[in-house]
């Protein structure tokens, strides 16, 4: 078993980024092949995820697949063709990202209970402490080092201009896959720190997606994996 911890940095502003999503590899293409023939491209992508749903390639190509191929009148692979898919993956990050691509698939198919059904926060951390705000405004309190980031400790308190800061669980709702902290802490500005520590079998490569409301920076495992101003 190997854990990993997930620590992420966000700083609260008021302007909106859109979701942004690591495009790996070769599959997903140039803007030109994204623009041109969806049909070709469904065909592509579907040999690729089928011959290895694990590849980084296979995982942007799920990720990519809703947005791309939704203009597309109906797909050439039916639900039960995506269930033979899920069937073969071996990882939470791969599952999640078929199940989505099969939810919307029974959505088309006028199958709205199995759609809802769908475990679709698996391969997503569930559970997550936070901390913060630090600094005043989000600009600048992103790129500053606070003490979340030298060293955990469950326990510690901060006092941050007069107010006592300190880790305390996250707030995620059942289904669902987003964190609100505006809805934990609800103030504007300054850097928030939200923790997870999750359980891989075995090592792997994966895509790591973001989207979110503000700034943010990832780590991994110690590691700044991800910055989004």
């Amino acid at each position: 078993m190997t854990r990993s911890m997930f620590l992420l940095s966000l700083a609260l502003l008021a302007v909106a980024l859109s979701p942004s999503t690591v495009r790996a590899g070769g599959l997903v293409g140039s803007a030109e092949e994204l623009r041109g023939d969806a049909r070709q491209l469904e065909a592509r992508w579907w040999s690729e995820v089928n011959a290895n749903p694990h590849s980084l390639d296979s995982q942007a190509a799920l990720l990519l697949w809703g947005q791309t191929l939704a203009a597309l009148p109906q797909p050439a692979r039916g639900s039960a063709a995506w269930r033979e898919l899920l069937a073969t993956t071996k990882n939470g990050w791969s599952q999640r990202a078929v199940l989505w691509r099969l939810r919307g698939q029974l959505l088309r198919e006028g199958q709205i209970e199995e759609a809802t059904a769908l475990p679709l926060t698996v391969g997503s951390p569930r559970t997550w402490l936070g901390i913060g705000p630090f600094g005043r405004t989000g600009a600048t309190a992103l790129h500053r080092s606070y003490p979340p980031e030298a060293a955990f400790d469950p326990g510690a308190r901060y006092d941050v201009d007069g107010i006592d800061v300190a880790w305390r669980p996250v707030h995620v709702a059942a289904g669902s896959t987003t964190i609100s902290p505006l809805d934990e802490w609800r103030r504007r500005g300054g850097a928030y720190y939200l923790r997870s520590v999750f359980t891989l079998d075995a090592p792997f490569e994966g895509l790591l997606q973001t989207a979110g409301g503000g700034s943010l920076r990832v780590w991994i495992d110690g590691v700044e994996v991800c910055t989004v101003d």
